[in-house]
């Protein structure tokens, strides 16, 4: 489908509701203009929008649409149709039609592995058996779309499928078990904050209070029902949010609430051509009008109802209550003929609705659930011991290279004390060594500046000797000098007496002497 069709399309749709007249000829004319996949397209769109509230007008597109898919043999566009096709059906109360729709398409689904759609069908499939109150066939279907393991088996579709699988214990009047499917759905839809159909399954679980005799509960259900689409409740929870009101007055007494209650809800149904809820309603109405005594006003409920059963006969539970009510009339005005006559009419459904044979089938399909999922836990059960069992090797694996890990690291620790210990012993020996070396040098420091100060003495005492002896022999020269008168002699002794001087001075300047001192000429 183009953009600008998808546009026209939601243009025109939202206020279909309200005013179908003036968008029919618009859709129309758009319909006129597309051919093709494109059409087929265009149908399934405006139907599968429509079917909720216009369940008649969304059939005539839904059937065109399945039309047009079966000739161009296209398997998707004939399986989604006939989901839509099969909602419309069942939402008019023609559940034959609905079912032989789903038996069709079904088979095509499976076969091509439609997984989302398998499961639209299953649902489908088990509601339309639920209100031909064909429940051993409903459960059978429910619990198949519960276990199918597809990933378009998510919360929210589990969620819807366990609502429904309520609503047929409901009406088994097995409330308590309903109760827990409502719970559950109710659970699921919190997990993921989901608000659809959130104020039906909240009303559902309010019916079963009061039916459980609980109408505290039941009262605060209704409420909270009713606060989820707050001031802009659809008609359809009106008209279900009415008639639970008008039970819970029934179970309490009221009967005059309760009535005007079930009349509230019985014009909202006609008026969204609700035919189940109609009968409910006419159930509950006549029922109330009989005990108090108000038989005209029963009489004419009843022959609305007897009208409607006859053009919806699949309405098999709904049809046994008006039989019910037919044979209670007609008992209290005396007319036994009549009376009979319906009473073997209620007995006759009424066996075939709550028959011995759907007990067995109950337990049976019941029981083939339970063993399907003890399966599947046993199956997750073995699994989990599998990756247990695995989970537990690896662990060992691990442990062991963990341990050798750290014998690895022990031993690498001892070599590393070793190692330190060994250098902290050789350092240790080589400072005892180098102490030892270094008292040794100390000691031959020692011995050295000792020899060496003997040495300076002896030379400064031999230096002090050869100075004196030099001095004494200038002595002798001054006086040998004085003695003479050769001047032979005299030049020797003057030469002899610079030499001594010339050796005074060297040695002189070789270091100082202790106590010598230079004579004077």
């Amino acid at each position: 489908m183009t953009p600008k069709n998808f546009l026209a399309v939601a243009l025109l749709i939202f206020p279909l509701c309200t005013c179908r007249s003036q968008n029919l000829d618009s859709l129309r004319d758009m319909l006129k203009s597309t051919t093709g996949n494109e059409r087929i397209d265009l149908l399934y769109a405006i139907s599968s929008h429509l079917v909720e509230n216009d369940a008649e007008f969304a059939l005539t597109l839904a059937r065109e649409a399945m039309m047009l898919s079966s000739q161009s043999c296209d398997e998707l566009r004939i399986t989604r149709t006939g989901v839509v096709a099969g909602i419309a059906y069942r939402r008019l109360g023609l559940l034959d039609s609905a079912i032989q729709v789903y038996e069709r398409i079904l088979p095509i689904a499976r076969a091509n592995n439609y997984a989302n759609e398998i499961l639209s069908i299953l649902n489908g499939y088990a509601l339309a058996h639920t209100f031909r109150a064909d429940y051993d066939k409903a459960l059978n279907y429910f619990f198949a779309s519960l276990s199918n393991e597809s990933v378009y088996n998510d919360s929210l579709t589990k969620s819807v499928t366990l609502h429904n699988t309520g609503l047929v214990y409901y009406k088994l009047k097995q409330y308590e078990k309903a109760l827990r499917f409502f719970q559950t759905s109710h659970l699921y839809k919190e997990a993921i904050s989901e608000s659809h159909d959130l104020d039906v399954l909240t009303l559902n679980i309010g019916l079963c209070y009061i039916y459980l005799n609980d109408y505290t509960r039941a009262s605060e259900y209704i409420r909270r029902a009713l606060a989820v689409c707050g001031g802009a409740c659809s008609r359809q929870i009106l008209m279900e949010s009415s008639f639970a009101q008008g039970v819970l007055n029934y179970r309490l007494g009221a009967m005059t609430p309760a009535a005007e209650h079930f009349n509230r809800s019985y014009e909202l149904s006609k008026a969204l051509n609700d035919v189940r809820f109609q009968l409910d309603n006419i159930d509950y109405l006549s029922k109330i009008f009989i005990e108090v005594g108000d038989f005209s006003s029963a009489a004419h409920f009843l022959r609305i109802g007897e009208d409607l059963i006859g053009s919806f006969s699949a309405l098999t539970l709904e049809k046994s209550k008006i039989y019910s009510r037919l044979y209670d009339l007609y008992g209290r005005l005396k007319n036994y003929r009549l009376a009979s006559e319906y009473q073997f009419k209620y007995i006759a459904l009424r066996d075939s609705v709550y028959s011995e044979n759907l007990a067995l089938n109950l337990m049976n399909v019941e029981a083939q659930y339970m063993e399907r999922e003890y399966r599947l836990r046993l199956d997750s059960q073995n699994e989990l011991l599998l990756l247990n069992k695995m989970v537990i090797r690896r662990q060992k694996a691990v442990n062991a290279v963990s341990i050798l890990l750290i014998g690895v690291s022990i031993a690498f620790c001892v070599v590393l004390i070793r190692n330190y210990r060994n250098k902290t012993m050789l350092n240790r020996l080589l400072d005892k060594k180098v102490d030892e070396r270094t008292e040794q040098l100390q000691k031959s420091g020692l011995e050295v500046r000792k020899k060496f100060s003997e040495q300076m003495l002896r030379q400064r005492r031999t230096l002090r000797n050869v100075q004196i002896h030099l001095s004494r022999i200038q002595a002798l020269c001054l006086l040998a000098l004085k003695d003479t008168s050769d001047s032979s002699v005299t030049q020797y002794f003057e030469h002899i007496n610079a030499s001594a001087k010339d050796i005074q001075a060297i040695v002189a300047a070789s270091g100082p002497t202790e106590g010598v001192s230079n004579p004077s000429t």
